[in-house]
């Protein structure tokens, strides 16, 4: 305890040192020295006593530090460039210089930090980081409560690396943010449950004038347990420039993101849409503006513009907007936000369906008997949002069933529950579901929402699941039939439920209209769902890891299936489309071969020297029966054509300015920390 005391002691000393260089004109080697000093006093009680560190917050002291003088180097810059202009320039290159040492410095500094927490601590969790000398005895043994602390720890500290990588590029051209996205994204996969990434991720998006992926982390950082407490107001603020940016008539202007690009008449629309809806107040144009904005999102989903994970950001806008309004205080103001934000899911919901209809309608046409073909790229591209909204569903089921009343929204809500009953009766006749099957890992959307409190009635744990990062990924088709699964047990288990205007007879899915069964396309299957009125079997738990048939329903999940053509089309017996004819027309772009486009450039990053090998493993070519493998070209080139793909590792997702926050796995983790040996030893570059 007195060695703790004298660092402690001896950290303050340094603090008011550094303090006082600071308050003059900086000289580089007095602040480095002072900060050394500093930082070696503070962690070496860091790994004395933990909680004690963790107490008087010694992480967020040195972080302090860096950020003064961090501020301090930023405004000495800035009032040179005011004083001197370009008149100088071999001494604004020095100060520049100086600024960016001191920021590879600190780098070097949390990268040797969190190497040396995992060592430590014997962070299991973390035990496939490569580099991390473990005692030959084995990890040391904690209580859970440390490793919870100081996985914490290690989190912040990617943080602050992301901040640090974050402040470097400000003063680049041009700019390249991989570096800290990378970094933020490692932490958002870290610690789920935390906001502050998310609100860091949507600073890069403004400074890439990206107002749409802004208001998404935005949303996200106020949709976990440890919300980011300014997002809710950065969110507003936000949401008041986009709205001003409309009326001058420059919303669409200069979208760096290329994602963006193609589809900037459907992200102008949709952030314009949630802006008015944010603020709460009524306004008479709402249902013009939503109905150009579905009426664009089928056309761009119908011509393949819009990538899957474009579509998923959608989604997950819509419904942390209605989850955030609901809890928004005071309530009483933002009740019409809420009735906006829920009208406008159970709109996008239903236009969705009547996009997937006609692929399953084509797929089911040209099926053969025993023969399971991929869906469609356009059906493909669809099915993580499907099933995100399928959760959803199964949350907010009650809050629809209460808005019956004779409203347009009621009437919408009618609409949504039989366009989504043909939805699942084309997938139960079209996919044998003893043939569909179930995955040992989390597929992409899943993993995403991990710690999303709008679904965490529905998904329970909030804890990453490190032992994926091991596990071999299946064939992309094999994902497809697992989400497909997904979304049938869904619609089984809400038709369970009580007070559900939608039933299971032998051969379909049946939408009631007050008790009434409506007609539904007849599949003339075997009944691939057990019959609600013969059933007294329970719903099971939901699962993450993907769905199979439980056992305990022995033969009402049938091993064979009967499948004949459709009596007549879904879309027919649809109802009104809320995009007209549109959504369900058809479409030539289904007939078009996709386009292949080569890789990007991509620039090493040289200085944070962040080398990853960078290569995915290759798909397991598995093949099921009735595979056409013609399927594996078109999902390559769809993939290309896109950009939906995931990038040849995380050193391309450091590439660009126009590079989205892709997700970065645990292995990604384990490359960055491989190369602290190597990067911070004093004077090593960085």
């Amino acid at each position: 305890m007195a060695q703790i005391e004298e660092l402690w002691r001896s950290a303050l000393r340094w603090e008011k040192e550094l303090a006082s260089i600071l308050s003059d004109r900086p000289n580089a080697r007095s602040v480095d020295h002072a900060i050394f000093q500093l930082r070696e006093a503070y962690v070496s009680i860091v790994f004395l006593d933990c909680r004690l560190a963790l107490e008087r917050d010694i992480e967020g002291r040195i972080w302090g530090k860096h950020h003064k003088i961090i501020e301090r180097y930023r405004g000495i810059l800035s009032q040179f460039k005011e004083t001197h202009g370009r008149k100088r320039p071999v001494e604004l290159r020095k100060l520049q210089n100086s600024f960016t040492n001191f920021i590879k410095q600190a780098t070097r500094f949390y990268r040797s930090l969190i190497q040396r927490l995992i060592s430590h601590f014997g962070l299991a969790e973390l035990e496939w980081v490569p580099s991390v000398d473990f005692p030959t005895t084995g990890p040391p043994r904690y209580e859970a409560e440390i490793k919870r602390l100081i996985i914490s720890s290690c989190h912040r500290t990617l943080v602050f690396l992301g901040d640090l990588s974050r402040y470097r590029e400000v003063s680049q051209n041009p700019k390249n943010w991989g570096p800290a996205t990378g970094y933020y994204t490692l932490a958002k996969k870290l610690v789920p449950t935390s906001g502050s990434p998310h609100n860091q991720l949507a600073v890069i998006a403004l400074n890439e004038g990206s107002n749409f992926s802004a208001t998404y982390h935005l949303y996200r950082a106020l949709s976990v347990a440890e919300p980011f407490p300014e997002a809710g107001d950065n969110l507003g603020v936000g949401f008041r420039k986009v709205l001003k940016a409309y009326k001058a008539g420059n919303l669409t202007a200069n979208l760096a993101r290329k994602e963006e690009q193609v589809i900037h008449e459907l992200v102008a629309l949709f952030v314009r849409l949630h802006a008015k809806c944010f603020v709460g107040k009524e306004f008479s144009d709402y249902e013009a503006i939503e109905s150009e904005m579905l009426t664009q999102l089928a056309l761009d989903l119908k011509e393949r513009t819009m990538s899957n994970g474009m579509l998923t950001k959608f989604v997950l806008i819509n419904i942390a907007a209605q989850f955030y309004a609901a809890n928004r205080t005071p309530k009483a103001n933002f009740s019409r936000s809420h009735s906006y934000f829920l009208r406008l899911n159970v709109a996008t919901f239903t236009t969705l369906h009547q996009v997937f209809q006609p692929e399953l309608e084509r797929l089911f046409d040209d099926k053969t008997e025993n023969e399971i073909e991929p869906i469609s790229a356009v059906g493909r591209r669809m099915l993580p949002a499907l099933r995100l909204y399928s959760t959803w569903l199964r949350i907010n089921h009650r809050t629809l069933t209460g808005q019956l009343a004779d409203t347009s929204l009621s009437m919408l809500i009618r609409q949504l529950w039989q366009t989504y009953a043909n939805t699942l009766s084309l997938l139960g006749a079209t996919f044998p579901i003893d043939r569909l099957p179930k995955l040992s890992y989390l597929l992409e959307e899943d993993d995403d929402t991990i710690g999303y409190l709008p679904f965490s009635q529905a998904n329970g744990s909030t804890a990453y699941n490190w032992d994926d990062e091991s596990k071999e990924k299946g064939h992309p088709n094999d994902e497809m039939l697992a989400r497909i699964l997904s979304l049938l047990e869904d619609g089984r288990l809400l038709c369970l439920e009580e007070n559900i205007p939608i039933t299971i007879s032998n051969t379909t899915i049946l939408y009631q209209e007050h008790g009434i069964p409506s007609s539904t396309p007849s599949t003339d299957a075997s009944s691939f769902y057990p019959s609600q009125a013969h059933s007294s079997t329970p719903a099971p738990p939901y699962n993450r890891t993907g769905t199979s048939v439980p056992p305990h329903l022995g033969n009402e999940f049938p091993r064979s299936m009967d499948i004949r053509r459709p009596s007549e089309s879904v879309l027919a017996q649809g109802g009104d489309s809320i995009v007209g004819s549109v959504a369900g027309s058809e479409t030539m772009m289904n007939k078009m071969v996709d386009l292949l486009v080569g890789p990007r450039d991509v620039a090493r990053c040289e200085e944070e020297e962040i080398l990853f090998e960078g290569k995915r493993k290759r798909r397991k070519q598995g093949k099921m029966p009735g595979w056409n493998q013609d399927t594996t070209a078109r999902d390559s080139l769809d993939s290309a054509a896109t950009g939906e793909a995931r990038t040849e590792g995380l050193l391309a997702d450091l590439a660009g300015p126009a590079s989205s926050e892709d997700s970065y796995t645990a292995r990604d983790l384990a490359a960055l920390v491989q190369n602290f040996t190597a990067t911070h030893q004093s004077g090593g570059s960085a």
